[in-house]
């Protein structure tokens, strides 16, 4: 490297190499501390350590971002309710779940501490890096959450065509529906659900048509409305107006058919976005090892031109 090269760039290093030093301190902290409260755990079961780590007291993120709801209201935080809930859909143990104020805790315990190196450190940069650490859970719940609306949505041409198939060998639709649940589906969380609280409760699983058009959401309905998708929606719709007029193995192919070719039409498109995706991560990462590579190497010589004679 040249020397002049290396007398620009002397100044940045030393920061970033902090930076650096500290990231891989905290990590290691991390992990000592995380096996050592473990193995606490094991070894003094009955202990107030266990209970804390079986989850029998909520944790500092729990608290943190409670008081924080309180303070923002439900406005703020409804939106990230809905991704937490479909997020959880797909998880089967009820301490796994997550909730908007857990949420909204790790958002502060991921950010304020990086942001809080801006002082030692004299780096003005900083509070921005602990901005973008403070949005990481935001943005895995939202990512776990809209994975989940996908694949629920393109499973349910398949639910549909296979429920219409067995109802059309004479097995009754809530038979249909309660196999469903089995079958391992995206929507079978949902269909359990439903089914549980039709056994728990006074709700029917079917909305029925009532006295001068009022009718009575079944659980199968009121869980839709919960979610609010709108493919699953539609289906529940399908499936009360199936169970109301008897048969309805034609509207039910129809909306399959009506869903496959949307699924299909947004797969279309996706992957003509692909190349416009893909586009930015190329020039953030390629560009500059090939400039480093390629041009610099041919560009070092040049500088000796421009240095002024003693």
């Amino acid at each position: 490297m040249a020397p002049e090269l290396l007398s620009l760039l002397t100044p940045h290093l030393w920061p970033a190499a902090a930076v650096v030093l500290a990231g891989l301190a905290g990590l290691c902290a991390w992990f000592g501390l995380n096996t050592l409260w473990t193995a606490l755990a094991r070894a003094r079961p009955r202990t107030r350590v266990a209970r804390y780590a079986a989850g029998a007291r909520t944790d500092a993120a729990q608290r943190i971002g409670a008081r924080l709801a309180e303070r923002a209201g439900a406005g703020p935080t409804r939106q990230l309710g809905y991704w937490c809930a479909w997020a959880n859909l797909e998880k089967a143990d009820p301490r796994d779940h997550a909730n908007p104020a857990q949420i909204l805790g790790r958002c502060v315990l991921f950010g304020v501490p990086v942001a809080a190196l801006s002082l030692p450190l004299q780096a003005w940069w900083m509070p921005l890096i602990g901005l973008v650490v403070a949005l990481v859970p935001l943005v895995r719940v939202r990512e776990a959450g809209s994975g989940a609306v996908r694949r629920l949505r393109r499973s349910l041409p398949e639910l549909l065509a296979v429920m219409a198939g067995e109802v059309e060998v004479g097995t009754s639709l809530p038979q249909a529906l309660a196999h469903a649940a089995g079958w391992g589906v995206p929507a079978a969380p949902l269909i359990a659900a439903a089914v549980a609280a039709e056994a728990a409760g006074d709700d029917p699983l079917f909305s029925r048509a009532g006295n001068g058009g009022a009718g009575r959401a079944g659980t199968l309905r009121q869980g839709a409305d919960a979610f609010g998708d709108r493919d699953w929606r539609a289906l529940v719709m399908t499936l009360d107006t199936a169970n109301q007029q008897g048969g309805g193995q034609a509207s039910m192919h129809e909306l399959a058919a009506h869903l496959a070719t949307r699924t299909k039409a947004e797969l279309m498109e996706a992957g003509e976005k692909l190349e416009d995706r893909l586009l930015l991560p190329l020039v953030v990462c390629c560009f500059p090892v090939m400039l480093s590579v390629s041009v610099l190497p041919m560009a070092m010589p040049l500088l000796d031109l421009f240095r002024l004679a003693p």
